[in-house]
């Protein structure tokens, strides 16, 4: 009786295990789509470099590509691969902010500001800081209130 009811559960699996399984294969075999910019100018891609020759560690690149002619493209950043990034373009197309994840809840960002074409350059000062600055002791921001934490909200001149 017990392999009369696994072959009656397995029947209906069978077609559809194949199909989950192809469909697992074709998501890891290609990569993730690339994130394109508003009007879809461009796009950021991610390649990898060489494996380095006394560590598992892989350096990765991202471009900018322009999505008419795939030839022209320009580096905007450079990270380990152990560090997960994600980008958000804004609607202008004139920043991309880049989102760092290092792992065990450690994250960091960098804003890229547009220059000419698809060359943008990191602001001169660290992301992280100018924000500290213009949220802890910045003129501007004595009297605004902040969420620090989601249903916590402090004056920004208490948090210094």
């Amino acid at each position: 009786m017990a392999s009369r009811l696994k072959s009656r559960m397995w029947k209906p699996l069978g077609g559809w295990s194949l199909l989950l399984a192809g469909a697992f294969f074709y998501l890891l075999s290609n990569p993730l789509p690339a994130q394109t910019g508003a009007d879809g100018s461009f796009k950021i891609e991610s390649v990898e470099g060489a494996q380095k020759p006394d560590s598992d560690e892989v350096d990765v690149s991202e471009f900018v590509v322009s999505t008419k002619d795939v030839q022209q493209k320009e580096l905007l950043d450079e990270h380990p691969n152990t560090t997960h990034v994600s980008f958000h373009v804004s609607p202008d197309q004139k920043w991309i902010y880049e989102s760092l994840s290092y792992g065990s809840r450690m994250n960091g960002a960098q804003l890229f500001k547009c220059k000419d074409g698809l060359k943008f350059e990191p602001l001169q000062r660290d992301f992280e800081e100018a924000v500290w600055e213009f949220f802890g002791k910045g003129k501007r921001s004595r009297n605004r209130v902040c969420r620090i934490l989601p249903g916590i909200r402090m004056k920004a001149s208490s948090i210094s």
